[in-house]
């Protein structure tokens, strides 16, 4: 979150985190799991709002305050219900040139029924296309 916000930093970065773990199992991990207590890290940068809470509450109630085309977004929701929500309530946000960088999109067990299948039915909903690359590191 750091280094994008220094990338972008004339403008707001809005971050996504219950900060409490994951709402469901996500392959082996539980319910619960990656907690790191309930409070969003401090950061060496001033222009980063965080949204604490799980998806499914505070990204529509992100989508009823602000409106504006993405340019760039990080998409670190790792379960499949996490991600469509992002697509379902932010949809209209995403246009041809937007940047997307998934953080778990490949290399683990069952990646095809988390954050690439909702890409996949948000790309079939919504008629857009998309120029992929990968980089590992």
């Amino acid at each position: 979150m750091t280094l994008i916000a220094e990338h972008f930093a004339k403008q707001t970065v809005h971050g996504f985190d219950s900060f409490i773990g994951l709402p469901e199992q996500w392959g082996a991990k539980n319910n619960g799991d990656l907690s790191i207590g309930g409070t969003a890290p401090a950061l060496p940068v001033k222009n980063v709002e965080f949204h604490v809470g799980f998806f499914d509450t505070t990204v529509p109630k992100f989508a009823a305050n602000f409106s504006r085309p993405f340019s760039f977004v990080h998409l670190g929701a790792d379960l499949h219900s996490s991600t469509k929500t992002v697509f379902d309530e932010l949809g209209d946000w995403f246009q041809p040139g937007t940047i997307i960088v998934f953080d778990e999109y490949f290399g683990y067990h069952s990646r095809e029924r988390r954050e690439h299948r909702a890409f996949e039915e948000f790309l079939a909903a919504t008629g857009l296309r998309f120029e992929g690359s990968v980089s590992v590191t």
